[in-house]
């Protein structure tokens, strides 16, 4: 190799360590994060920098993984790494922050099926806003607002708090629970997987509505990545504990615990049960398609991380 090059892939392996190390200390994450991430994480980085430099336009990179199972973590430091490492403008989006306000999954749940007042599920985000704003910064000049869910408050952030990002970016993250999940087929449909389904679902109105819509608007923006990432998570089993341990955050950054978006643990073991069925359905389907797959213990500790596809 030439002399130069290695000077400088030395150099930027410095920096990155200096800035993960920064962001680990910055998030209070443990001191195996900085070592974890060098070496199952941060190869990709210079695939995605590769990829948004012979691209056209920004490239779109879904990051898909169970809740509580670190995709939020791993976007924001992406975001950052590409940015201050690599020179890369980046933006990082994520789809609960497309979520439908308060008052429109009220509507929902009143003229499709109860359950669309909770979020979460497909048919409950905002399919064309995301679409839009992912036009603005792969094809616009100028500045645009990027959205905001407040989860504490079960409701969108007004859109003065949106944060202003200079558009065309270099390249996107995408971050959401379902990103890349292909819809189930009819049989698959029928029986009840838990006890919410069997209890407030027995006809099978609301996984219907659920699975027209993965069919539709969602694959249409699922076709739109040009690379998906997955953190196979172990089993749905371990979904609640890590669920749980998001609630305790929201809690802590929420000091008064008062918002109404925030759960008790009996609320989240409940609220979990709206997601059993993609979630298993994920955890067998897009390990075959992913580009990139980190598959996790119950710790979140990486196992096992596959590069292929476009990151190969």
């Amino acid at each position: 190799m030439d002399r130069d090059v290695m000077q400088s892939h030395s150099k930027t392996k410095t920096t990155l360590i200096d800035a993960v190390t920064h962001y680990a200390e910055r998030a209070h994450l443990p001191a195996v994060f900085v070592e974890e991430f060098m070496r199952e994480y941060a190869p990709l980085l210079a695939h995605l920098a590769v990829l948004a430099k012979t691209r056209a336009y920004a490239p779109i990179i879904g990051l898909s993984g169970c809740q509580g199972s670190g995709k939020s973590t791993l976007a924001q430091l992406f975001e950052q790494l590409l940015q201050d490492c690599f020179g890369l403008h980046c933006a990082a989006l994520s789809l609960d922050d497309v979520y439908l306000t308060r008052q429109q999954r009220e509507t929902l749940a009143q003229d499709v099926h109860p359950l669309f007042s909770t979020r979460g599920v497909p048919g409950t985000h905002d399919i064309a806003l995301l679409t839009t704003v992912l036009d603005d910064l792969q094809h616009r000049s100028g500045t645009i607002r990027l959205p905001r869910f407040n989860k504490a408050e079960d409701e969108r952030t007004i859109l003065a708090r949106w944060p202003q990002f200079s558009a065309p970016a270099d390249i996107i993250i995408l971050e959401g629970w379902c990103l890349g999940v292909s819809p189930q087929s009819p049989d698959a449909l029928m029986e009840p997987i838990n006890r919410l389904e069997s209890e407030q679902d027995p006809e099978g109105v609301w996984r219907q509505v659920i699975n027209n819509a993965l069919a539709g608007p969602y694959q249409a923006l699922f076709r739109r990545l040009d690379a998906l990432l997955f953190l196979q998570a172990p089993s749905f089993d371990c979904v609640f504990n890590w669920r749980w341990q998001q609630e305790l955050a929201l809690i802590e950054t929420d000091g008064s615990a008062a918002g109404q978006g925030i759960m008790n643990h009996d609320q989240v073991s409940d609220f979990i049960l709206h997601f059993e069925r993609l979630t298993r359905h994920a955890l067998a389907s897009l390990p075959k398609i992913a580009d990139g797959i980190w598959e996790l213990d119950e710790e979140r500790q990486v196992k096992k991380a596959i590069l292929r596809g476009v990151l190969a």
